[in-house]
């Protein structure tokens, strides 16, 4: 007897269907995008500049600055950070030699994207000629905030450049890290703590200081936790059970 294909009624013999494979468009890196690149800027010699763009695209994200094609390495001068999509780069102690091209560069497994601005140190001929020692015009505010949260400082200064700021708890300084953010120029100073702890509770000094005086002021953080010894006792009437 021979064989004959089955019909199936839409005048197509039936054969096997190999595997098919259905990919969800969630599973897809998406490349990285500058959704605000960098632009041409100005600093005050002396003092810093303050560098940021916006990076979009599917974590994990590498973020690299340079200098004129030189990569730029984290050191007392330079301060890398990336939070939130926002890449930062903060140069202290602005001179001549900072002037030059700035390109932040953003890759992942997708690919990579690109932008770049210019930076002009400058002199600063807007200040009075009389040296003027520094002031807080806007202290920070003391704040109390649940364990993980986000906690934001700042401070508004003044005072004849260069400003040197500073952030302290407990006596020690604070540095940019995964953990915190300290951005500063010669009229404003910021602290950012990303998912504060317990352990982060206490006070903050901002200290600043130019040739001819200094000023400080603090600000407390108080992080909410629960201790065992303040648990509620039971209610009078409660029944314990126990299983054995």
């Amino acid at each position: 007897m021979r064989a004959r294909s089955l019909n199936t009624g839409f005048g197509l013999d039936a054969r096997p269907i190999p595997n098919l494979f259905v990919f969800s468009t969630s599973d897809q890196i998406v490349a990285p995008a500058f959704t605000r690149k960098l632009e041409q800027s100005e600093g005050i010699k002396g003092s810093f500049a303050h560098l940021e763009c916006v990076v979009s695209g599917s974590l994990p994200l590498s973020i690299q600055w340079y200098k004129n094609e030189k990569r730029i390495q984290t050191d007392d001068k330079h301060k890398c950070t990336f939070f939130e999509n926002v890449a930062f780069l903060e140069i202290s102690n602005l001179d001549s030699k900072d002037s030059g091209s700035y390109a932040c560069i953003a890759k992942n497994k997708a690919g990579s994207a690109q932008c770049s601005g210019t930076l002009f140190p400058v002199h600063n001929y807007g200040f009075s000629t009389f040296p003027e020692p520094p002031c807080i015009i806007e202290p920070p505010e003391s704040i109390d905030v649940l364990p993980g949260s986000k906690v934001h400082f700042s401070a508004l200064v003044s005072g004849t450049p260069p400003l040197t700021i500073k952030w302290f708890q407990n006596q020690k300084e604070i540095l940019s890290s995964a953990d915190c953010l300290v951005t500063k120029d010669n009229a404003s100073t910021s602290l950012d703590l990303f998912f504060v702890k317990t352990s982060d509770s206490g006070d903050y000094v901002c200290e600043v200081h130019n040739d001819v005086g200094s000023v400080s002021c603090q600000a407390t953080l108080f992080v909410k936790g629960f201790s065992p010894e303040l648990l509620p006792l039971p209610s009078v009437g409660s029944h314990v059970v126990s299983v054995i």
